[in-house]
């Protein structure tokens, strides 16, 4: 589950939201995703099927852990009707639900990993390795975000100098003629 949450939602959510220069991008976050999926899926196999001593259905873990398939699964049946670009509005409340979702998959994902090893008994070298292991991907969302506000701030103010040398050029043309 660690590999599945901890690891390729992440660097799927990475590509997605920071990597759109690779013209592969929504294809890379796709596949991560999925796979990330899949190891999901097979890992609350496996939970499932262990004996009942290792397992704790009221345990915050197991709640935890059925509310992210839940949404997982809503996630992904929203990614496969996600409505073209061409259907503007739905495709912004889409895309807002579909942040919103994903934002909640990870928090919650991480922290029901950090309940998981409580649960069976990781010791605490493993556990503090772990939170320093999501402080880190913190401090790179935060970094990557402040870089991509900068970079939109940039293309605004280019766009906006732009349209203010369009008007002061037709301004010119009209007191010219």
């Amino acid at each position: 589950m660690f590999f599945a949450w901890g690891v390729l939602v992440p660097v799927g959510i990475v590509f997605a939201r920071y990597g759109r220069k690779n013209p592969y991008w929504f294809h890379i976050h796709r596949g991560i995703q999925s796979l990330a999926l899949t190891l999901f899926i097979i890992g609350l196999i496996l939970a499932l099927t262990m004996p009942v001593y290792h397992r704790d259905k009221e345990h915050r873990h197991a709640k935890i852990g059925l509310a992210l398939f839940i949404i997982i699964v809503l996630q992904f049946v929203a990614a496969v009707f996600r409505p073209d670009k061409k259907h503007h509005k739905r495709r912004t409340i889409w895309y807002y639900l579909h942040f919103t979702f994903g934002f909640l998959l990870i928090v919650l994902s991480w922290i029901n990993i950090a309940f998981g090893q409580k649960l069976y008994g990781s010791e605490e070298p493993t556990r503090s390795l772990y939170f320093t292991y999501i402080a880190l991907w913190i401090l790179i969302f935060f970094i990557l975000e402040i870089i991509k506000q900068i970079k939109n701030r940039k293309y605004k103010n280019q766009v906006q100098e732009q349209e203010n040398d369009t008007k002061i050029d037709e301004s010119v043309e009209l007191v010219n003629k």
